[in-house]
């Protein structure tokens, strides 16, 4: 079965563009003046983010995520992080088994046990790079503070394989992430990410190995701590 999914490539080059286009004027009695203020301060502070996510053009099943985010900030630009999260499963919409004598109805989890994309625990380490930074005027009154970057790193997903055997197989992530400031020490955070890992799978009544592809949104909320951001 083939899946259209988002080309994350695609959604990464549109939201750079969205913030390079941000304007970096704000609206004064009088005209418009740039502002210069930076109150987008990260440097030797340490991030944490829960978050809850939930997976797109997902042909099996539908998942949640919940989790938490963890990052030390180098300087502005970079950062160093670890992240876990827990998926929640659900038959996708667009799954159905049907039965000559009863119809056709949606599937149980359980009834679902030799198709792929059934996840369990996602665990690692990332890199992150927010090399751009805008503000956007509101109404001419507040000026909303962003930033966004690049994540990418390694770890482990759990997954089940046919028959319902759980397994662990290394994983790797690249994604696109937002920030955006709502308070001295605190921020919205959104991240787009596709996850990789290689799966057992079943076809035609053999097991082989292909690189399975999940593609995850997730939304959480940053507190910055150890550090004087939003201060200055």
């Amino acid at each position: 079965m083939t899946t259209l999914r988002p080309s994350l490539s695609t959604l990464c080059a549109v939201a750079l563009l969205n913030a390079a286009s941000g304007s970096a004027l704000a609206a004064e009695p009088g005209g418009l003046r740039p502002v210069s203020s930076n109150l987008f301060r990260k440097a030797e502070m340490l991030e944490l983010s829960p978050f809850a996510g939930a997976s797109l053009a997902d042909a099996f099943f539908q998942k949640y995520a919940l989790g938490v985010r963890a990052s030390w900030h180098l300087n502005e630009s970079f950062s160093l992080g670890a992240h876990g999260s827990f998926v929640f499963n659900t038959p996708a919409g667009a799954v159905n088994v049907c039965r000559s004598d009863a119809g056709c109805r949606t599937p149980t989890v359980g009834e679902l046990r030799d198709v792929p994309g059934r996840l369990g625990l996602i665990a690692g380490g990332e890199v992150g790079w927010s090399p751009l930074y805008g503000k956007v005027s509101l109404f001419s009154e507040k000026m909303l503070h962003f930033d966004l970057g690049l994540t990418g790193g390694i770890g482990a997903v759990q997954y089940q394989a046919p028959g319902g055997k759980g397994r662990i197989a290394p994983a790797a992530h690249v994604g696109v992430a937002q920030r955006i400031r709502l308070g001295h020490e605190l921020m919205l955070r959104l991240d787009l990410r596709d996850y990789l890992y290689q799966a057992e799978i079943a076809s035609l009544g053999t097991t082989n190995h292909k690189v399975e592809s999940q593609l995850l949104f997730e939304v959480g909320l940053s507190f910055f701590l150890l550090g004087e951001s939003g201060r200055r």
